[in-house]
C-alpha cells in the first residue's frame, strides 16, 4: 500500500511544452494529494518536493498513524522519476506530468490512474 502511494506520485503529466527545467522550479514545494484512485479512505497525503533532488512524503492514515518517506526526484522531459528506498529495497517509479501550474498538479501513473494535487506552499 506505501509502495503505491510512493509509485502513484511519480506518474505526473504536465500540459504544454515547458522544459525539464521550468517544470522543475514549478514542483519545489509542498503539495497535498487532493485526488487519487489508490489512497485509503480518510488517508491525506503531503509531498515535498525539494530543490536539490530530495523530496518526502507524509501518509496520515485514518485513525492518526504518521508515515514518512524519503524520495529522489528528476524530470527528463514530461517525466517525472521518483526513487524510493525502504529498508535496503530501492523501487524506482516514472510517470508523466499533465498539468503543472502555481496551484494544480495533475499526475498519470504507467497505469493509467489519475492523481491530483493542491499546493499549499
Amino acid at each position: 500500500m506505501l509502495r503505491t502511494i510512493a509509485l502513484f506520485a511519480v506518474a505526473f503529466c504536465v500540459n504544454g511544452t515547458a522544459s525539464a527545467e521550468d517544470y522543475s522550479a514549478k514542483l519545489v514545494g509542498t503539495w497535498k494529494l487532493t485526488k487519487s484512485e489508490k489512497l485509503p479512505a480518510g488517508a491525506v497525503t503531503t509531498w515535498i518536493f525539494n530543490k536539490e533532488g530530495t523530496a518526502s512524503t507524509t501518509l496520515v492514515l485514518k485513525g492518526g498513524q504518521e508515515q514518512i518517506f524519503a524520495h529522489r526526484w528528476r524530470i527528463e522531459g514530461d517525466q517525472l522519476i521518483i526513487t524510493t528506498k525502504t529498508g535496503t529495497a530501492e523501487s524506482t517509479a516514472t510517470g508523466k506530468i499533465v498539468k503543472l501550474t502555481d496551484k494544480l498538479l495533475q499526475v498519470k501513473d504507467t497505469k493509467g490512474a489519475d492523481e491530483e494535487f493542491t499546493r499549499l506552499k
